[in-house]
């Protein structure tokens, strides 16, 4: 008699190429060869180094961006006036 395994016992396992350690295919991001640990020690330590950097970057889009992003939140508005009025009144009255 043959026991066939199923998926959930069968435990898959790669070698993450930072720390060269065999873990669990779970602990990977798709397609990667780098385990979440050492990936999120390795963004973590980039932005402590680049956190000047990142910071403008991130007020420039902003300050770069704005006018779109009034011109879209008024075409939000605008093309659902009606369904956002609606839901408005409901949360005024605690009806949601």
């Amino acid at each position: 008699m043959s026991q066939e395994l199923t998926e959930d016992q069968v435990e898959l396992k790669e070698t993450c190429s930072k720390c060269l350690v065999e873990k669990n295919i779970s602990v990977f991001k798709k397609n990667r060869k780098v385990c979440l640990t050492c990936s999120s020690i390795y963004h973590s330590n980039y932005y402590q180094e680049n956190k000047d950097h990142i910071i403008q970057q991130n007020h420039d889009y902003y300050v770069n961006t704005i006018d779109e992003r009034k011109k879209y939140h008024k075409n939000y508005y605008y093309e659902r006036k009606d369904q956002i009025k609606i839901k408005n009144k409901l949360k005024r009255l605690n009806l949601s």
